[in-house]
This record gives structure tokens, C-alpha cells and sequence, in this order.
């Protein structure tokens, strides 16, 4: 680790003599879990506590970043890490991740970027609460994002950079393990960006494509699996973007409301379709993604502020087990007010799972309802924030069974430089 640190710093002192800007910093976040209540159907209590990121996966998630940056080129290095294990028992490691890219522009209106990165420029503008995962359990939801909703709405460039699976719904797609990137801004106001993939690897391991000399794909798979989007920003009005993520067979549409003060509203929909070509597309040839409508709000007047959404994912077909999800509803509202001392808030969360048909007839035990809420306090200290509160699990039934009822006092702890 030692070695490591060292060695960024030389590369960073290095690049300052090339670029007209270097810059480091990063992020860190965690939750301390000092005690959890679990009460299940027949009134047995367990008490436990965890320290964890959000979705109690490893203790701790960081990020560090050297960017170097001068008027037409740049590069950044990303390490996002992550330690712990997560399970009860399980061995601590440590698991990172770097991104890794250069750019230039050759054009004014041109800019390529060339290695692993990702683009939050046309995604969704409306996301969730730091609490939503104790508010609502996110095992539960494998179609909708929870912590970041604002996908739902529109899709960043690079969908997946974890590469949680293949074949699962919308939340998942193969990982990028280089890419490139072209974006044009001919226009003011108007941005265009074409993300290609040439290493997409699947959640078996496996490259989704047929290697040549062990870098080298087919030159069909990679072009019909590109994300091509665009966005307009309507001055005084919004922003209107489209976009089409080839792994995923999907079209998506947004519009960003920007005219009435005070009120950010964002609404976005993807249309899916089968894919046709089981030899190259062996991803989605069987697979139709879900239809999907999301809304998302944030408005403030005053001291007051509401952060609201609603999020609607239905008709997902898988051809090979003539399967038809059903619905699956998600609508999460988070009203907060600016005390003297420190902000205070409500999260207020509810999932509506339909049943899932098999040749036309209901799956038994595929439906279910969950709801949560909590009360919290934030404080910023300095590039850091405090966040704590208590937040429930409420028991509603899921797939035919009784639920726990759950309540966490979560704090968080976040700090950005």
C-alpha cells in the first residue's frame, strides 16, 4: 500500500509538469449500525449491529482521483475500493477498481476518450435518499435501482461499470473492461455521445464475443451492443435526450423540466425489444427488458424541501422460460426542513410487486408489498457530513410469506475533497 501511495504521488508531481492542472481528491463514506432490531413473524427478537457501506455490503467505500487536465488533453485515474466482506464471519479483503482513461480534443466540438470511464452528462437528475436501503430492503428489488434511482430515469453512459450480471432485468449488464468514448457538442446546447465497448465481460467470467490474439472482438457484436445518445438543452425550458444502449435492446427518452423555479422534475421511459440474432447477441436474444416510466421531483421553497418519486417497470419476457414479469412499482418521498442547527427529515418508501405470469397463467408466491420510513438529522462539518436517525421495515407480506419487521439506527458518515 505504501508502494502504491508513492507511486501516485510520483506520477501526480510528474504530470504537473506537463498539464496545466492536476488535481487530487476523493471520497469516502460508511454506516455504523450501532443496533438493529429484528422481529420476525412469531415475535422473536434478534439485536445486532454492523459497520457497512448502504446496501451492507463491505465496511468502508472509497474513491481517489488524479485528474491532470490542460486546455485539449487530459487523463484520469479513479481507484474505487471498497473493504470488508459483508458476510457474518466472512475473510475482510480488500476489492478495487480502478478507472482509467485518457482524452483529447483535437476540435473544439470533438472530445475521445480512450480506456474504462463512465459519463453522468445526459443520466437521470433526480436520485434517492443515503437511507433508502433501511428504508426499503434492496434484496427485494432486482428490476428498479434503489441507491441510484436517478438511473431509472436515464441511463449514464457505461450502464454497468460493476457488471453485476447479464441476464438477470434492467439493472444488470455485462462489465466494461475498455471502452472508448466520442462526444460532439456541434451546437450550443446540444450534446451527442457514442460509448463503445470492445470488452464486455459476462457474470460467468466469460468475454461476450469472439476474441482474436486475446484483444481483438468481433467487430458486428461490438457495434450492435454500442450506447449511442444525445440531449438538447432548451434554454429556460429543459432537457430533452434520447438514447440507445445496444447491450440492453433498450430505447430510452427523458425530459428534465428546468422552467418553474425551485423545481427540478425529471421524467424518463425505456421501450425494449427482443433480440433477433441468437449467434450475436447472445446476451438479449432471449431476453426483453421491462417497460419502464419514471418520475422523479425535487422541489424547495424556503427552509422546506421534498424529494419525491415514482418508479414503474412491467412486461419484462424471457423466451426461453415464458416468463412475463409482472408489475413492479416503487414510489420513495423524502420531505426535509433546514432547522438552525441542522437539517431534519422523513423517508417514506413503498414497494407494489405484481405477480409474474408462466404461459399466461400467475406464478404463485411471485407478488408481495414492503414499506418503510424513517426520521433523521444532517449536519455538514467542513467537506464532511453527519447523518443519523431510526428507520423500519414495516412487516407486509412478500411472495406469500410474512416479513420481519426491522429498525436500524443508522449513521452515516461521508466526507468529499
Amino acid at each position: 500500500m505504501k508502494k502504491l501511495m508513492a507511486l501516485i504521488i510520483v506520477s501526480a508531481l510528474t504530470a504537473s509538469a506537463v498539464f496545466a492542472q492536476v488535481s487530487l481528491g476523493g471520497d469516502v463514506s460508511s454506516f455504523f449500525i450501532p443496533f438493529r432490531s429484528t422481529i420476525d413473524p412469531d415475535g422473536k427478537v434478534k439485536s445486532t449491529a454492523a459497520v457497512q457501506d448502504s446496501f451492507g455490503g463491505p465496511d468502508l467505500n472509497t474513491s481517489i482521483y488524479i485528474k491532470g487536465v490542460s486546455d485539449l488533453a487530459g487523463f484520469n485515474f479513479t481507484l474505487r475500493a471498497a473493504y470488508g466482506d459483508g458476510s457474518a464471519g466472512g475473510a475482510q479483503t480488500v476489492r478495487a477498481r480502478p478507472d482509467m482513461y485518457v482524452w483529447i480534443k483535437p476540435l473544439d466540438i470533438l472530445k475521445l476518450s480512450f480506456g474504462t470511464m463512465t459519463d453522468d452528462t445526459l443520466a437521470g437528475k433526480v436520485g434517492a435518499s443515503d437511507f433508502a436501503p433501511y428504508v426499503l430492503d434492496p434484496g427485494k428489488l432486482d428490476r428498479l435501482e434503489l441507491g441510484d434511482s436517478q438511473f431509472n430515469i436515464f441511463t449514464q453512459f457505461n450502464p454497468n461499470a460493476e457488471g453485476s450480471g447479464d441476464d438477470k432485468g434492467n439493472l444488470y449488464a455485462p462489465a466494461v473492461s475498455a471502452a472508448a468514448m466520442i462526444t460532439l457538442t456541434p451546437i450550443e446546447g446540444l450534446f451527442i455521445g457514442a460509448f463503445i465497448a470492445p470488452e464486455l465481460n459476462g457474470s460467468n467470467g466469460t468475454k461476450l464475443g469472439d476474441g482474436t490474439n486475446g484483444d481483438f472482438y468481433d467487430v458486428e457484436r461490438i457495434y450492435k451492443n454500442i450506447q449511442f445518445g444525445m440531449g438538447y438543452t432548451i434554454q429556460g425550458v429543459g432537457l430533452a435526450r434520447a438514447q440507445y444502449v445496444g447491450w440492453r435492446n433498450i430505447v430510452e427518452l427523458a425530459f428534465q423540466l428546468t422552467a418553474i423555479e425551485n423545481l427540478n422534475l425529471d421524467f424518463g421511459m425505456k421501450i425494449p425489444w427482443i433480440g433477433d440474432d441468437a449467434k450475436n447477441d447472445a446476451v438479449n436474444f432471449n431476453i426483453q427488458r421491462d417497460y419502464q416510466f419514471s418520475l422523479g421531483a425535487d422541489y424547495t421553497v424556503g427552509e422546506f424541501n421534498v424529494l419525491c418519486r415514482g418508479d414503474l417497470a412491467f412486461n419484462g419476457y424471457n423466451k426461453t422460460t415464458d416468463v412475463l414479469n409482472g408489475l413492479d412499482l416503487v414510489v420513495y418521498a423524502v420531505p426535509s426542513y433546514n432547522l438552525s442547527f441542522a437539517k431534519a427529515g422523513l423517508d417514506l418508501g413503498f414497494e407494489y410487486r405484481g405477480v409474474d405470469k408462466k404461459g399466461g397463467v400467475d406464478i404463485e408466491n411471485t407478488d408481495g408489498t414492503q414499506f418503510g420510513a424513517g426520521i433523521w438529522l444532517e449536519k455538514a462539518f467542513g467537506a464532511g457530513v453527519l447523518k443519523g436517525g431510526v428507520t423500519g421495515r414495516f412487516p407486509l407480506e412478500w411472495q406469500s410469506k410474512e416479513q420481519n419487521t426491522d429498525v436500524f439506527i443508522p449513521i452515516m458518515l461521508s466526507i468529499s475533497l
